[in-house]
């Protein structure tokens, strides 16, 4: 099993906002500062299947975890393992969702004729702020440091007295119809589907579309499935 964290902080404060943020105070362990509910898409582990592209199946216990974005599974022992090889599963079924795996697990929102509307919710590192001699934050202070957090962008050093800020975000993505899914960017949306680039364009133009808003990516769902 992976470690999660070796000395780590406690949590602080949160928004109410879609991207919110998590501010983990210095002075205790990591799974005391961040909720289950903060960590995996589902509050516990569920029976859930898994389907692979060589038609095989099986049935295991999983979660999504946003920190590493993996998809993790309790094994015989007990002990929370990473599924090893994403790039082999066609699909995993969760309760009634369904994820597909695309150097990384995105969640499907809607599939219509083949064109997949998809979300993806991490959990990131976004900052860092040490504290001073007077338990003020201090961003320049010099302190050593210990233990490190690890996320699915790398390792990040810890010091004894700092704060450390976790950014909660929803990311939205489109697919085709081979299950390839890129961020929805207007710079990838026009490559993913450049036969009908200038028609999307002029759309995504005249409708001013917010591509962080799911309401908005949904319409445009709908637009692209005529096309």
């Amino acid at each position: 099993m992976r470690v999660l964290l070796l000395f780590v902080l406690a949590y602080c404060c949160r928004s109410n906002a879609q991207d919110s943020s998590i501010v983990i105070k210095a002075g205790t362990r990591f799974n005391e500062s961040v909720s289950m509910r903060d960590l995996y898409q589902y509050p516990e582990f569920v029976y859930s299947k898994v389907f692979t592209k060589s038609g095989d199946s099986t049935s295991a216990k999983l979660n999504y975890n946003r920190l590493f974005d993996e998809m993790q599974f309790i094994d015989f022992k007990g002990d929370t393992l990473s599924i090893a090889n994403g790039a082999m599963l066609r699909l995993i079924r969760i309760n009634e969702d369904v994820f597909y795996y695309d150097n990384g697990y995105v969640r499907l929102i809607k599939d219509t004729n083949g064109i997949k509307l998809a979300s993806k919710e991490t959990l990131k590192v976004s900052g860092k702020t040490k504290i001073g001699a007077y338990d003020m934050a201090n961003p320049t202070s010099a302190i050593d440091s210990y233990g490190a957090l690890i996320d699915q962008r790398g390792v990040y050093k810890l010091v004894p007295r700092e704060d450390i800020l976790l950014a909660k975000k929803t990311e939205y993505y489109f697919g085709d119809k081979y299950n390839r899914f890129v961020w929805a960017t207007r710079k990838n949306l026009l490559r993913q589907f450049s036969d009908q680039s200038g028609t999307l364009n002029a759309y995504l133009k005249e409708n001013n579309v917010n591509l962080n808003s799911r309401e908005d990516l949904e319409k445009l769902l709908r637009f692209l499935a005529r096309l």
